[in-house]
């Protein structure tokens, strides 16, 4: 099968700071398709880029074609593409792009990749994007497939063929919201890196301490985590390491030093080292009142590591792995109750009333690439036989 996979081009094995967690994932499932015979090409709009490589090499050592996604339109193709441009835009029900003049270069471009690659199947993994705009300017066939990862209904989501959520209420959520047939969608969980599901599960008497991973934005919840700390002695027993960037990285860091919190900020880290973060430590804690489907409390979860978080998603992986994880948080836990939690949870880990192996062995079963790449093609043969 010939497949345009449309996401973040990851130099190197690190987060994409624009896509987070969801960067690592689709380049995972464009790896494994690789790997099962499929043609791969990869569109990483909306990055600008104008020369590239013909090849990608894939970290599983397998390549996908890598498509430019700007090309300069010529003489010839000018009125084409301002054509295409305006049928986009009409589409969007906006008459100016958030890409600017980049989206005349950006089609110009998809253009010759569609006329190159000749997919079969083009899956988009940015839930907001104005690439189904463009796509569906170019009048193209192919079956056009999202993978919706947050936890806002992607705009204009009509104009995909078939949706993939990645949690259970997402669907439910935005299919009640926006009215697209639930027919036309499925339920595939996150696969995490092979690197979580190898190893051994530390034991809880050797844990220590709390781990935080995810971009250092305000609606992660880090701030609420770190005034549970100001607010709680007790909690303050037990060092809390943060791994990530981003925009609010400086403020947090002054509010820990302004009160001396025992945190370290690790940065922006490869996966083997947030596998040992996440293996050492005595829970992770995620407490977004935002989150879609956090990979970290999966990654965690494949490590035996409790999970703190969002009441919905903790909640439906209990469900999926039909065993306690960890604490939901309700969506006005204050500073002090989230600190109460955490200590409770840190307690029941303490005295071995988590079995964590166990909860490592379900984790490692239901969120593996296998299980997440062969639920993918079935979708696919489904959308190229046509609607349901």
């Amino acid at each position: 099968m010939r497949i345009l996979q449309v996401h973040p081009l990851l130099r190197g094995d690190r987060l994409s700071p624009v896509a987070g967690g969801k960067s690592r994932v689709s380049l995972q499932l464009t790896s494994y398709l690789a790997a099962e015979g499929h043609t791969l090409s990869l569109f990483p709009y909306p990055e600008r880029l104008f020369d590239v490589p013909r090849a990608l090499r894939l970290p599983n050592g397998q390549t996908a074609a890598l498509c430019p996604t700007a090309i300069l339109p010529t003489r010839r193709s000018l009125p084409a593409d301002l054509a295409a441009l305006m049928r986009a835009r009409l589409g969007a029900r906006r008459l100016s792009g958030e890409n600017g003049s980049f989206d005349l270069l950006a089609l110009d471009a998809l253009r010759r990749a569609l006329a190159e690659q000749q997919p079969e199947i083009v899956h988009c993994h940015h839930t907001f994007s104005d690439f189904p705009f463009l796509y569906r300017g170019l009048s193209a066939r192919a079956p056009l497939i999202l993978t919706h990862h947050a936890y806002q209904p992607a705009a204009r989501i009509d104009l995909y063929d078939w949706v993939i959520f990645v949690s259970w209420r997402w669907q439910h959520e935005v299919v009640e919201r926006t009215g697209f047939p639930i027919d036309r969608t499925r339920v595939i969980h996150n696969p995490v890196a092979d690197v979580f599901t190898q190893g051994e599960v530390v034991p809880a008497q050797v844990r220590r301490g709390l781990a935080f991973l995810g971009n250092l934005i305000p609606r992660k919840g880090l701030a609420l985590l770190l005034q549970a700390y100001v607010e709680d002695p007790e909690l303050r027993g037990h060092p809390l390491t943060v791994c990530g960037t981003g925009e609010a990285q400086a403020e947090y860091r002054e509010l820990a030093e302004r009160h001396n919190l025992p945190v370290e900020f690790r940065g922006r880290l490869a996966p083997e080292e947030v596998r040992q973060v996440l293996a050492g430590s005595c829970a992770l804690v995620v407490p977004s009142r935002s989150e879609g489907f956090s990979v970290a409390m999966l990654e965690a979860l494949c490590m035996g590591t409790p999970v703190v978080g969002w009441g919905p998603q903790v909640e439906e992986l209990e469900a999926a792995l039909a065993q306690p994880v960890g604490v939901a948080l309700a969506s006005d836990t204050s500073a002090g109750s989230l600190a109460g939690r955490i200590l409770g949870l840190i307690e029941k880990v303490s005295r071995k009333k988590l079995p964590l192996e166990e909860i490592a062995q379900r984790a490692r079963a239901a969120f593996s690439i296998e299980q997440a790449g062969m639920a993918t093609l079935r979708l696919y043969r489904e959308a190229q036989a046509g609607p349901p």
